[in-house]
């Protein structure tokens, strides 16, 4: 059994009904690092309540950030997972999305990182904007860096991206309350909020184990081939390195 069952009670794989075919690809993927995992299911933010929901807050706030329905819909699956992990009593929990890719080396360079004894969140993937790639400290292999210190090192652009995070049950409540308020997409409001109150109490892994398929997604528009390439450069993300 993989180590991440070890140090998570509970390890969810976010799932819509209809993608049979990406629960497929995680379970294939997750069996070879033999990661033990509970499918959630994911609230369908085109389904007509959730999308008339959705769309009354657009129209009525101009503020409002969540420009999609698959985005509020993934929001919504945030607060029910935190819900049921709650309801579990579980201390810490590790969330992946299920287009998901992991670092050929995923489990040789786990297995190397010293998990934090005191954390909020811990990013096993990011979206980091403006990242300034530091290749000697890449070849060292994976590092855990608190958000103070990596963006010391890589940059000051947000940590966006939620495709593999674990969360402490220190925040369970917190980030509840902070996702029902939000006018932002979940990386962008409610774990931005967090990071940026405890910078030395949230890590990020990197080179990070998990980066997205940005070439379909449920959440937002998918991604050219050309835009991969410069949203790969502007995250640090090296795409021949994970499958």
């Amino acid at each position: 059994m993989s180590i991440l069952n070890s140090q998570y009670e509970k390890i969810y794989v976010i799932n819509l009904e209809h993608r049979k075919d990406r629960l497929s690809k995680m379970r294939t993927l997750l069996d070879k690092h033999h990661i033990k995992y509970t499918r959630f299911p994911a609230i369908n933010g085109k389904k007509q309540h959730i999308y008339n929901h959705w769309y009354q807050k657009m129209i009525s706030n101009k503020h409002y950030k969540i420009k999609s329905p698959g985005a509020f819909g993934y929001l919504l699956s945030f607060f029910y997972i935190l819900r049921d992990a709650i309801l579990n009593n579980c201390q810490q929990i590790l969330v992946l999305d299920d287009d998901v890719k992991l670092h050929l080396n995923f489990n040789d360079y786990l297995n190397n990182i010293l998990f934090p004894n005191n954390w909020k969140l811990i990013y096993y993937g990011a979206c980091h904007q403006n990242h300034q790639c530091q290749h000697h400290l890449q070849e060292l292999g994976s590092h855990s860096y608190n958000v103070s210190e990596f963006q010391k090192l890589f940059g000051k652009g947000n940590i966006d991206g939620s495709h593999m995070i674990g969360i402490h049950s220190s925040i369970f409540n917190e980030l509840c309350v902070l996702i029902k308020k939000s006018t932002y997409p979940l990386d962008s409001g409610p774990l931005k909020d967090i990071y940026s109150k405890y910078p030395q109490d949230c890590f990020v892994i990197y080179p990070y184990l998990a980066i997205q398929d940005l070439s379909e997604s449920d959440i937002q528009d998918s991604i050219s081939s050309n835009y991969s390439q410069h949203f790969n450069k502007r995250w640090g993300w090296n795409p021949k390195e994970y499958l």
